[in-house]
């Protein structure tokens, strides 16, 4: 009898530590948002390309920029470019090989503010000129991982990200199923903002790659 009129109570208190514990998605609703772009690439560079005319085909594309011998450095899966601006940010650009092929595009902003609510800005600033560009995103969520006093303060976004509470995505996708996915996170203080464009079936390709690691 004692354990009956206590369940009511504990039941409460385990949605109680489920409700913290677990992350929450905010999302705008424009999951339906209609496909008008045919295809999108990175910087130019048509996807599926082989390491070495990945590194043929960026170093020309480049060269029209002014691109120089320090600009640029190659590694055994990716090719680095260095301090380009992307929306007025500045970054630098990333080109991945994924199962032998180069299969997504990246550029990692690394510009820094001591005001942490710049970073959302910035994000913002970016979801805006994409937009504009490339029309509605098929997506736009916010995650909250866990109960943040900020959840309800848009001007202390920037602290939420910094804090590792709040992870914004937005994504976008063309017809053809190569998506540009704009990302920010955060941990202790440190906030990574990267804008990733992958290829067709990119998904697929990489989960390959990764079965393939392990043979």
């Amino acid at each position: 009898m004692i354990f009956s009129s206590m369940a009511p109570i504990i039941i409460a208190l385990v949605m109680t530590f489920a409700s913290i514990s677990s992350p929450t998605t905010q999302s705008t609703g424009t999951e339906t948002a209609e496909l008008t772009n045919d295809s999108f690439l990175f910087r130019n560079i048509e996807w599926g390309l082989p390491m070495t005319d990945l590194i043929d085909a960026v170093i020309a594309e480049e060269y029209k920029n002014g691109l120089t011998e320090d600009g640029y450095e190659v590694y055994t899966d990716k090719f680095v470019l260095y301090d380009l601006t992307v929306g007025g940010h500045t970054c630098n650009a990333m080109y991945f090989i994924v199962g032998g092929q180069y299969a997504d595009g990246a550029y990692i902003l690394h510009e820094e503010h001591s005001n942490y609510q710049l970073y959302y800005s910035d994000y913002t600033d970016l979801v805006e000129k994409y937009t504009k560009k490339y029309g509605p995103p098929v997506s736009d969520e916010k995650e909250w991982i866990g109960d943040s006093i900020y959840k309800d303060k848009p001007d202390k976004y920037g602290m939420a990200i910094a804090l590792g509470e709040l992870q914004l995505t937005t994504v976008w996708e063309a017809k053809d199923g190569s998506k540009i996915k704009i990302f920010m996170s955060g941990d202790n203080f440190d906030i990574t903002a990267r804008i990733d464009y992958t290829c067709p079936g990119y998904a697929s390709l990489s989960n390959s790659s990764s079965d393939d690691e392990g043979i």
